[in-house]
């Protein structure tokens, strides 16, 4: 009896753990397969993979996804929001060129994607939006009464990082066999121009022109042409090439000052600013922020890993000083100050790679790179105001300073750069890597 007693619990146990694989079994989250294009079915992937679907994803082979729309904020893609896995089998996921500005894909705070044998290509961050001109001030509209000033102009926003890939800290990206490639970064917004001041009245007490608005700034370009980082990212056998940071937006010129009335000696206003362009973005081809990690392994190549033909941006030109405006009336009167000019924006460093976080590079490639943009040019100053008879003419504005001009054409470090002997840093303009790490 004991021993069929022993025999029923043994049975009895061994159902129990079958039952119990089987759960387990049913818990493990397949793969997904996409079918060949079929953008939809991408995105829901992502989604469900981000809602605890299946954690991989298998695009199918040498297919072509067209995103024509962004699917989450900025991004063509949902941003990545848990640990998932991209088999890309080949294929490309492309942004349309017919469709609004948006980066490729995006790993949130506390996403981990891992994609291999993809490329991602044609992203573009949204541009920084223009600021809005200021208002022209009114005219007197009476004898004795004061003309308007003209407003300010409204700031350019700052373009958004990462053309084809943005990672948040805390965030995870590791790819093998991937190329990023044809990829922008935002260009800053224009800043918008000061309002003219508004024109004096004829006759009565003597009421100068209403003085210039001022312009507002230009926003930055954004950093990372292909790749931007806060967060962490590994690379192997993976190709960066042909990607853009974004240019600077242009300072907003300074208002014209309004004349003065007819009538007894009226002076001139005073010119509004220009103000300071915009600098570029740094970073063409991967920017790695302060606290990020960039990490290359090796591959099965010689270069496993290769940052090539990638661009820093331009920096914006400065706002031009307004003209002062004229004095007049029948006396001495004199005439409005011109306004100064604003500074043009630096060029962006680190055309292959800009690093201010931790960077290690093995068996890696940096060539054909470019930091050698343009600094914007000065804004230009603007002219005094004539003056009445007998009266003088307003002081000229001063100009702005031009922008500086670029550095790292490979590697701009400013963080810590590990490189190793099996790594080529060469034929990048206009210098080869600039900071502390760099190699001899």
């Amino acid at each position: 009896m004991r021993r069929l007693v022993a025999a029923t619990s043994c049975i009895a146990l061994a159902c129990g753990g079958i039952g119990l694989l089987s759960s387990v079994a049913r818990a493990a989250p397949p793969s997904v397969v996409v079918a060949c294009g079929d953008t939809a079915g991408l995105v829901a992937a992502i989604n469900g993979a981000n809602q605890g679907g299946p954690s991989t994803i298998v695009l199918s082979s040498s297919c072509t996804y067209t995103l024509s729309g962004p699917a989450e904020s900025d991004n063509g893609l949902p941003i990545v929001t848990s640990s998932m896995t991209l088999n890309g089998s080949g294929s490309t996921i492309t942004r349309s060129a017919a469709a609004p500005q948006f980066r490729i894909i995006e790993v949130g705070s506390k996403g981990a994607l891992n994609a291999s044998d993809v490329t991602f290509r044609g992203g573009h961050a949204p541009d920084g939006a223009d600021g809005a001109n200021g208002p022209d001030g009114a005219d007197a509209t009476s004898p004795g009464s004061s003309p308007e000033p003209g407003e300010d102009g409204v700031a350019g926003t700052s373009g958004a990082d990462g053309g084809a890939i943005l990672v948040d800290a805390g965030g995870s990206l590791t790819l093998s066999s991937v190329t990023v490639t044809n990829n922008t970064a935002g260009r800053g917004g224009n800043g918008g121009a000061g309002g003219e001041g508004g024109d004096g009245s004829s006759g009565g007490p003597p009421v100068a022109g209403g003085a210039g608005g001022n312009g507002n700034l230009g926003g930055n370009g954004g950093d990372g042409g292909g790749i931007a980082n806060n967060g962490s990212v590994t690379l192997t056998d993976v190709a960066v090439t042909g990607n853009n940071a974004g240019d600077g937006g242009n300072g907003g010129d300074g208002g014209d000052g309004g004349s003065g009335g007819s009538g007894p000696p009226k002076d001139g206003g005073n010119a509004g600013n220009g103000s300071d362009a915009g600098d570029a973005g740094n970073g063409g081809g991967i920017f790695n922020a302060s606290g990020a990690r960039l990490i290359t392994r090796p591959g099965t190549g010689a270069a496993s890993t290769t940052v090539t033909g990638n661009n820093a941006g331009d920096g914006g030109n400065g706002g031009d000083g307004g003209a002062g405006g004229d004095s007049s009336g029948s006396g001495p009167s004199v005439g409005g100050n011109g306004g100064d000019g604003g500074d043009g924006g630096a060029a962006g460093n680190g055309g292959g790679i800009f690093n201010s976080g931790l960077t290690s590079l093995v068996r890696t490639t940096v060539s054909g790179n470019s930091a050698d943009g343009a600094g914007g040019a000065a804004g230009t100053a603007g002219s005094g105001g004539t003056g009445g008879p007998g009266g003088s003419s307003g002081a000229n504005g001063t100009p702005g300073a031009a922008g500086s001009a670029g550095a790292g054409g490979g590697i701009f470090n400013n963080g810590t750069l590990v490189v190793n002997p099996t790594d080529d840093v060469s034929g990048n303009t206009p210098d080869e890597c600039v900071g502390s790490g760099c190699p001899v």
